[in-house]
């Protein structure tokens, strides 16, 4: 009987440990998300009313943005997948934009285009949810450090109303630049994780990593450095510890396979054709750098009707770091330091205090030293969220972070307001530019965008005076093109499609040889003369670019194998 009783007060005494675990991985985490879903769509707004009076938010780089998505459209619907190539962009000449400017990220709206949404929907819709994916990443990397509600929530607000952000999501229409914001959170929550040597950390750093560098170039690099600097500055952690180390090594792997899909065929093309982005576009004006004041109040500076006295209300996270680093818990302490570092550093390379004109090559390339904001638009929100989770009063928690949620929403105010009196156009402003994408950075050499405008879908020759038969039957379709031809003696002829690597030319039953860059930047073919002959052109991919896709496919299972495996561990210790 005493047996039965000591096995059974045994048992009570196991469900009990059994039952605190799994409250303890059962977190009500999800209690602030309708709360991190408002505030992310009130940040959306001036797009949900763009939507429905069927227009856009006219930024700088929007029609851009949406080019590229009907790009891909057009290039899917053809069959070349992926779609590096646009078709239908710049009037027909298939640019090759998703060679050098990553964008996974656009598969969200280019599936609405599929399923039948019109552009303006989807791309309106698609900003929202970069609004809601932030707001998400931002709440679920605060909380998982520190398993805080309300200091994640003003993280939150931070993140979706600091003025850079505001600035890249509606007055530059930088989809890419706004998205990088989404897996930042996510690389700053796996370095964490993998230090405290949680093997999950390993599936967040790789996410964060790759997510950045299929969403903007520039952000990768600038951030690559800053986390190489860190990993420079703690290499006594990571020498020293086995496990922290293989646990980067193995991120930066993962990351590298899952991404290859895009840096092999760039670094391809870059090294194979000379393009205006690479050789320098003499073009590009040379903006010198801002001073610090108007760096950190770069709403009112840089857009009209705009108070000048709205400064980056970021400023409001230095005091709350500060409490968080001399009242806050001990053990955030360095992580809270090494996020207000970054943060200074950003507001320190985004203006004229550092010496931009002894480094004008990499100013021109970059464009504008205040895109450096991205880095504390980036570590001030999750510093400032964490400094408030950091401190020992729950009610001190709720009540800071009641208090700054509020006026960073309070001043982004006047911000969406602008943008919703005057920066809202209909949609047929789209359509009269639709083939015109940037300063075609990446364009071939030689290959100007007036120019091809001007010479439409016909083909050249060289020398121009040789006798054509002026009956050519010339058809396209996608990336294939078919021409029949009688030339009286052998020729050069550029067809209507940009060169880049990857393009060929067969004449009649011969083998099919690799075309060359024209005069023009277009994919030039050496023609024999004859009386009637058959010339076929066709892109097809690389060699590298068949090894790049096969590698970020076995990325996505490795991956895939380490969530499934970490998953069954975390299970088994429940």
């Amino acid at each position: 009987m005493h047996f039965i009783q000591y096995n059974f007060n045994m048992s009570n005494t196991l469900i009990a440990e059994n039952k605190k675990v799994l409250n303890r991985h059962s977190h009500p985490q999800s209690k602030y998300l309708p709360a991190v879903i408002l505030l992310a769509v009130l940040c959306g707004i001036p797009f949900i009313i763009a939507a429905v009076r069927h227009s856009y938010v006219s930024g700088d780089d929007i029609l851009t943005h949406m080019q590229r998505v009907e790009g891909m459209l057009s290039s899917i619907k053809a069959g070349h997948i992926p779609a590096r190539l646009h078709l239908k962009t710049l009037f027909g000449y298939a640019y090759g934009m998703g060679f050098f400017y990553p964008q996974l990220l656009l598969v969200i709206p280019l599936i609405g285009r599929l399923m039948g949404l019109n552009f303006i929907l989807t791309t309106n819709g698609f900003l929202v949810l970069i609004n809601i994916l932030t707001g998400i990443s931002t709440y679920f990397c605060v909380y998982r450090i520190t398993r805080s509600g309300p200091g994640a929530l003003c993280a939150v607000a931070a993140a979706l109303f600091g003025y850079y952000r505001l600035a890249d999501l509606t007055y530059r229409g930088s989809v890419g630049e706004t998205a990088v914001f989404i897996f930042t959170p996510l690389l700053i929550l796996g370095i964490c994780e993998i230090y405290r040597q949680k093997k999950s950390g390993l599936i967040w750093m790789v996410i964060g990593l790759s997510g950045i560098l299929y969403s903007h170039l520039f952000s990768f690099i600038f951030t690559g450095i800053i986390v190489l600097i860190f990993l420079l500055i703690t290499s006594y952690k990571w020498i020293t510890n086995k496990s922290v180390r293989n646990l980067l090594w193995i991120s930066a792997g993962i990351s590298m396979l899952l991404t290859a899909s895009f840096w092999l065929p760039f670094l391809e093309q870059y090294f194979s054709v000379d393009i205006l982005a690479k050789t320098g576009n003499e073009a590009s004006p040379y903006r010198p750098a801002v001073p610090l004041g108007s760096t950190l109040r770069i709403i009112s500076y840089w857009w009209r009707n705009m108070p000048s006295y709205l400064y980056d209300p970021l400023l409001l996270a230095f005091p709350v770091i500060l409490a968080g680093i001399f009242f806050g818990r001990k053990k955030y302490r360095i992580l809270l330091i090494v996020l207000v570092l970054t943060g200074s550093a950003g507001f320190y390379l985004s203006s004229n205090l550092f010496p931009w004109d002894r480094a004008e090559s990499i100013h021109r390339i970059i464009q504008f030293p205040w895109r450096m904001m991205f880095l504390p638009s980036a570590a001030l929100p999750i510093a400032a969220g964490i400094s408030i989770s950091s401190l020992k009063n729950r009610n001190t928690q709720k009540i800071l972070a009641a208090l700054v949620s509020l006026l960073f929403v309070l001043s982004a105010v006047p911000v969406l307001k602008n943008v919703t009196e005057n920066y809202i156009l209909l949609s047929p402003g789209y359509r009269g530019v639709q083939n015109d994408v940037g300063a075609g950075d990446y364009l071939p050499t030689g290959a100007e965008i007036e120019w091809i405008r001007n010479q439409g879908k016909n083909i050249s020759f060289a020398p121009e005076k040789i006798n054509v038969d002026p009956v050519l039957n010339y058809h396209e379709n996608g990336l294939h093109a078919e021409l029949q031809y009688t030339l009286s003696e052998d020729a050069e002829a550029e067809f209507p499609f940009l060169y880049y690597k990857g393009w060929y030319y067969q004449l009649g039953k011969e083998q099919a040889r690799p075309a060359e860059k024209g005069p023009h930047g277009l994919v030039l073919c050496d023609l024999p003369s004859a009386d009637e002959n058959v010339v076929k052109i066709f892109y097809q991919k690389t060699p590298l670019q068949w090894l790049a896709d096969f590698l970020s496919c076995a990325g996505l299972a490795v991956f895939l194998g380490v969530i499934i495996h970490e998953r069954k561990n975390k299970h088994q210790n429940i």
